[in-house]
């Protein structure tokens, strides 16, 4: 998990085109062009990266704060939405408990999304509820 290194290292382009699946079900991501280690002393980026739509606000320099882990559940938030409606949440809301996930992770503010072992349990929750 890149975001349990030390230091952490974010992505910042977590999008269908950077993640292969494998016939066995072992997902990969790929591209990491964008990717760069988590810094909780800065205030932006130094370079603005990130695939619009999938990009948290952070990344293009709205926010006090540089990319962190939580950049990577924003784009997760938007990749969740778009695999079940096809769509942005923009254009579509996937619809009951899932659209509360989505929506938690592509909160605005960083903070309030989801830390990494949150979002795990929960999904892990919600697909056991509907397995």
């Amino acid at each position: 998990r890149l975001h349990q290194l030390e230091p952490a290292i974010v992505h910042r382009d977590i999008k269908p085109s950077n993640i292969i699946i494998e016939k066995n079900g072992h997902v990969n991501l790929i591209d990491f062009n964008a990717a760069r280690h988590v810094n909780a002393d800065k205030n932006e980026d130094t370079r603005m990266l990130g695939t619009v739509y999938f990009a948290a606000p952070e990344q293009f320099g709205y926010g006090f704060i540089a990319s962190t882990e939580k950049t990577d559940i924003y784009a997760v938030g938007m990749l969740l939405n778009k695999m079940i409606t096809g769509r942005f949440p923009k254009e579509e809301r996937a619809t009951g408990v899932i659209w509360e996930v989505i929506q938690r992770c592509i909160r605005l503010n960083p903070e309030e999304r989801y830390s990494d072992d949150e979002l795990i349990n929960t999904l892990t929750d919600y697909l056991g509820e509907t397995g």
